[in-house]
Formats: structure tokens, C-alpha cells, sequence
């Protein structure tokens, strides 16, 4: 059994790094951050920080989607995350429910999420 944590990204970075690592240290593998840009704040500047501070634990997020993110942009991120991290990301992919509708747009479509990865 593997087990992960979920940051919603509302925590100071100090107590964000402090918890990832208390996970490691116990066995966590994976530490995942909400993608939704207006509600919570950006996860990737957290899973880089993050990233340096850890040396097993892989990181994602939780989850992104084609709506927000346009996809040129969004593989180049996550090249230099996975390239800065040694390997150690993964990626989620969905609708993108809560960081859309927060905008008053709907969900992206199945094709538009298989088109995205």
C-alpha cells in the first residue's frame, strides 16, 4: 500500500516544506496540490520548493486541466519540474470542475482533456 499527502495551498511554505518532509520521513510516497489557480495559490511554486527539499517523495497535481493551462505551456512546466526533480513527478489530468466553474465556465470535455495529455 502507498500512501500520498494533499495540500489545498493555503498553508505558509514553512509549515508546507515542514509536513512534506515529516511525511517522507514516515513512508509517504507521493504529496499532491490543489490546481485551482483563483482559489488556492499556484501549486507549482510549492511542489518546486518542495522538490529541494526532499529526495524520494513525488509530486503532482491534484489534478491540472486544459482550461486553465494551455498545453505548450503546461509541458514545458512540467519538463523542468520532472527534469528538476530527478524524475519525481506525476501528473493528474481532469475536467478542471472547481478551477473553472469558479469562473463561471463549465468543465472542459473528454475530448479536451485527452486532447491536453
Amino acid at each position: 500500500m502507498q500512501f500520498g499527502i494533499t495540500f489545498k495551498g493555503d498553508g505558509s511554505a514553512d509549515r508546507t516544506r515542514y509536513l512534506v518532509r515529516q511525511a517522507e520521513a514516515a513512508g509517504f510516497e507521493y504529496t499532491w496540490f490543489f490546481d485551482s489557480h483563483i482559489l488556492w495559490r499556484d501549486p507549482y511554486v510549492a511542489m518546486a520548493m518542495c522538490m529541494e527539499h526532499t529526495r524520494t517523495m513525488r509530486f503532482g497535481p491534484c489534478v491540472t486541466n486544459p482550461g486553465v493551462r494551455e498545453w505548450s505551456v503546461a509541458a514545458s512546466l512540467f519538463g523542468s519540474l520532472a527534469f528538476q526533480s530527478g524524475g519525481r513527478l506525476d501528473i493528474g489530468v481532469g475536467r478542471g470542475d472547481s478551477s473553472l466553474r469558479v469562473m463561471g465556465k463549465p468543465p472542459a470535455d473528454l475530448d479536451e482533456v485527452v486532447a491536453f495529455s
